[in-house]
């Protein structure tokens, strides 16, 4: 049995946990065809594993990863090869990220997690990204606020740029101290859902939304291989409280949606492949 692991990075609200409620509901169902199938556990409580599974199966939002609860889950898993290997996710929370921009500064375990792990996977919650403002928009905001233009305004890391504080976590991780060298690296668009109906590929979103990441992504394309995809591990909204069972497939798995390039589909796993490919 070889032994890999994939480095799962993300802003807070991310959807980290969410998709290692999906990931793990997935896995243990069989209800969907798969590239990676379960075969065993360690370095984490199951009861954490099926209580983010509970959650996700009522379309309940995760509770906030806290720093006193990060863990590691380290799977056993079979190829349809028949190889098997156990693979490391961590589950570590948001602010940790943004305290690497804010503060410059890394976790001991971002940092070694970061530093040996095969391939990088960076979540983004597109409903979630900061956009720049403009001049204009910067002094609109401050007359809402009260804020007469010139006077000390108080530093909030969470009202940056998305694609500022993303480039420079991706630079911070591969410099000293970390100095990460992941084989390959992916970026998945969570809550895919929220903008399915522009039929566009991730990478094209990607681009548009974030054009800083984007360019350096294909800048060092050929030194790090990089892939995009759009991923809905939740399958709709959290905020759709009025919805119903009849809303809902059949099969929680087929909640799930993967979509890389044209192709779409189920497996969560596929992401994790390609990382290790």
């Amino acid at each position: 049995m070889s032994d890999a692991s994939v480095f799962i990075a993300g802003l807070p609200s991310a959807g980290k946990t969410t998709f290692l409620a999906a990931l793990w509901h997935l896995i243990r169902s069989g209800e969907v065809a798969t590239e990676l199938s379960y075969a065993g556990l360690e370095g984490i409580d199951v009861g954490y594993l099926n209580s983010i599974q509970a959650r996700w199966l009522e379309h309940k939002p995760m509770d906030r990863t806290q720093g006193s609860q990060e863990q590691t889950a380290r799977l056993n898993l079979r190829a349809r090869s028949g190889d098997r290997l156990t693979l490391s996710l961590p589950d570590f929370a948001g602010e940790g990220f943004r305290r690497m921009w804010s503060a410059r500064r890394s976790t001991s375990a971002i940092a070694s997690s970061a530093s040996t792990a095969n391939g990088h996977l960076f979540l983004i919650n597109v409903d979630k990204i900061i956009y720049p403002r403009t001049v204009e928009e910067y002094r609109a905001e401050l007359d809402v606020l009260g804020i007469v233009p010139g006077e000390p305004v108080l530093f909030d890391p969470s009202k940056c740029p998305t694609a500022s504080v993303l480039a420079d976590i991706l630079v911070a991780l591969e410099h000293a101290p970390v100095a990460a060298r992941p084989r390959r690296v992916a970026y998945a668009l969570t809550a895919w859902d929220s903008v399915v109906s522009e039929n566009r590929s991730p990478e094209a979103l990607l681009a548009e939304r974030l054009p800083l990441l984007h360019q350096m992504l294909v800048s060092r394309a050929t030194e790090v291989p990089y892939r995009v995809f759009g991923v809905s591990a939740q399958g709709m909204a959290y905020e759709d409280d009025d919805l119903g069972d009849e809303n809902f497939p059949d099969l929680p798995s087929h909640r799930i949606q993967v979509v890389d390039g044209t192709d779409s589909h189920h497996d969560l796993t596929r992401l994790l492949t390609w990382l290790l490919g």
